[in-house]
């Protein structure tokens, strides 16, 4: 059978399959990114994820235009025009769709790349990271992946294996916005001041798309029980967190952030 293989890839750096992923067995080597491939065209179409490349994320393979189908097989070292790479049965949607909620929840922020080892069933055998923010990213991302159905490629007119390659932009900027508002709320209580209490906590917060807050726990206590009482008392006076962005599905949200003191 012939094997095709992408083009411009330096492989490799984190090697995971789905029993390792899915059972927590897996690890990250010490070296956990690879010198990067050149980087491609970024669309920045999205609130915290965009796509590198000219494939539009709502088209399946079959949507996709002749011009499409030629620039994805140009990834490829001499793939056939009658052959098929694999293709999410989705389209690109299906895989970041989700990475969104989860950069959302999680405050990824990074780039992330990766090739895929598809089977000629569709399902994801392996996936190798070339680039990624995080062991955290990967691993949730990772997991996202091996969740996702491909249509196979097509070899000779057979089902077959193939690598495909996955390259985003992940932007979270609606986290990042969560954890500024918080920080610029907090109130410094006389006895932290006078005391100079520092330290940070974290906090469990639940709330609907529209932003409205519904309910607050302080998951990861500080050594001060007053700035433990100051991280709750802060989203009282928050009230309502910006809008969730359009491209996030769902009607309510929880995540963690960090509330720190400082005293100068």
């Amino acid at each position: 059978m012939q094997s095709y293989f992408l083009l411009g890839v330096l492989l490799l750096s984190a090697t995971f399959n789905s029993n390792a992923l899915e059972t927590g067995d897996g690890s990250l080597p010490a070296a956990e990114v690879a010198a990067p491939t050149p980087p491609p065209v970024v669309i920045p179409t999205y609130t915290n994820v965009a796509v590198e490349g000219d494939l539009p994320e709502d088209k399946t393979f079959d949507d996709l235009t002749e011009g499409q189908k030629s620039a994805l097989r140009s990834e490829y070292e001499n793939l056939p025009e009658t052959d098929e790479p694999p293709y999410p049965f989705g389209g690109i949607r299906s895989i970041t769709d989700p990475i969104r909620q989860t950069a959302l929840l999680s405050g990824v922020d990074g780039h992330f790349s990766a090739i895929t080892y598809v089977d000629a069933k569709g399902d994801v055998q392996k996936l190798d990271v070339l680039k990624t923010p995080s062991a955290d990213a990967t691993r949730s991302i990772g997991s996202i992946i091996f969740k996702t159905r491909f249509k196979p490629a097509i070899c000779g007119g057979e089902a077959c294996a193939m690598e495909f390659q996955i390259r985003l932009v992940l932007k979270e900027t609606y986290y990042q916005s969560i954890q500024k508002l918080i920080q610029s709320k907090i109130q410094y209580p006389l006895s932290i001041t006078k005391h100079r209490a520092t330290g940070s906590s974290r906090v469990r917060v639940k709330f609907r798309r529209d932003g409205t807050i519904l309910d607050v726990s302080v998951v990861e206590k500080s050594d001060e029980l007053i700035l433990d009482t100051e991280s709750r008392e802060v989203f009282k006076r928050i009230g309502r967190f910006p809008a969730v962005p359009s491209d996030i599905q769902g009607d309510s949200f929880v995540i963690e952030v960090p509330v720190t003191f400082e005293v100068n």
